[in-house]
């Protein structure tokens, strides 16, 4: 997988696989949410990733996405 993993607060980024294969699962805090070679991501949180190739192998990783807190600015 490559991309940021680092998401600024109200933006997006975009995960890729970098390997060819049959089948994608990606999951965000246990939610699937895509079935092909990258996912763009709205919120951070634990990202999984199930593939499978030609041959039946499976591939399997998780990472972290850190999105950063907005800015708040208190007037004085």
């Amino acid at each position: 997988m490559y991309g940021d993993s680092i998401l600024c607060f109200a933006s997006t980024t975009t995960i890729h696989t970098d390997g060819n294969y049959n089948a994608y699962s990606w999951s965000l805090n246990g939610q699937i949410i895509g079935e092909s070679d990258s996912v763009t991501l709205y919120q951070g949180g634990l990202l999984y990733l199930s593939a499978t190739d030609t041959a039946g192998c499976l591939f399997e990783k998780e990472i972290i996405i850190i999105e950063n807190d907005s800015i708040s600015i208190e007037y004085i």
